[in-house]
C-alpha cells in the first residue's frame, strides 16, 4: 500500500510540475522554471525508477505483498492462518517441518527418534504416536467432558497413566498420545480453536 501511495504521490507531483509554464513571468528559480512549484516551493528532482526496482518499507513489490511476519519479525509460513482468537498457532514457525524447539530434549529425541512434524498449517501431527483415535460429536466441549467421552469411545475405563488425549485442530478428533511427548511440543490444537469461537 505504501508503495502504491508513494508512486501516486510522485505521479501527481510530476504532473503538477509539468503544468508550470516556462518563461520569465512564471519562473521563480532555475533556467527552465521547473525546479519550483507554481507557488515557489522548491520541488526535489524526481528520478525515473523501473517498477521492479521499487521496494518500499512494507516490502510491497509491484503490488504483491511479502511474506507475513510474526510479532518477533520472523516470517510466517504461507499455509499458517490466525486462530479465531487472532493469534497464530504456537510454534507454527515449524509448519511443514520437524519440531526442534528448546523443549525437544535429548531424552525425547531418543524416545521418539522420528520427532513430531508440524502440518503445513502449523499444527503438530501426533498421529504416528496415537494409540487410540476417536471422534467427538458434534465437537469438543471441554477437557473433562471430552476426556470422558474419548475414553468411553476408545473402550477405556480411564486415561492410561503416562498418556493424554490430544485435541486435534479439526475440533472433533481426539488422539491418545504419550504425555511427555504432548507436553514437550508446545502447540495449538482444537482447544485453542474452540476457545476462540466462544
Amino acid at each position: 500500500m505504501v508503495t502504491l501511495l508513494a508512486l501516486l504521490a510522485i505521479a501527481v507531483a510530476f504532473a503538477l510540475h509539468r503544468r508550470t509554464p516556462d518563461g520569465p513571468d512564471h519562473t521563480t528559480g532555475g533556467p527552465s522554471g521547473r525546479d519550483r512549484s507554481a507557488g515557489g516551493t522548491p520541488v526535489p528532482p524526481v528520478e525515473a525508477v523501473a517498477p521492479a526496482q521499487v521496494i518500499a518499507r512494507d516490502k510491497l513489490v509491484a503490488g504483491e505483498p511479502a511474506a507475513a511476519r510474526d510479532s518477533r519479525g520472523q516470517p510466517v509460513p504461507p499455509g499458517v492462518q490466525r486462530l479465531p482468537s487472532g493469534r497464530r498457532p504456537a510454534n507454527s514457525k515449524y509448519a511443514g517441518r520437524k519440531f526442534d524447539g528448546d523443549t525437544w530434549t535429548p531424552e525425547l529425541a531418543a524416545k521418539y527418534p522420528d520427532g513430531v512434524v508440524f502440518t503445513n498449517d502449523g499444527f503438530p501431527d501426533f498421529s504416528p504416536y496415537a494409540t487410540h483415535t476417536v471422534t467427538i460429536d458434534p465437537h469438543f466441549q471441554g477437557d473433562r467432558t471430552d476426556f470422558t467421552q474419548a475414553n468411553r469411545l476408545a473402550g477405556l475405563r480411564g486415561t492410561p497413566e503416562g498418556y493424554i488425549w490430544h485435541h486435534h485442530q479439526d475440533t472433533r478428533t481426539m488422539q491418545l498420545v504419550p504425555q511427555d511427548l504432548h507436553e514437550g511440543v508446545r502447540h495449538a490444537g482444537g482447544v485453542a480453536i474452540m476457545k476462540g469461537r466462544k
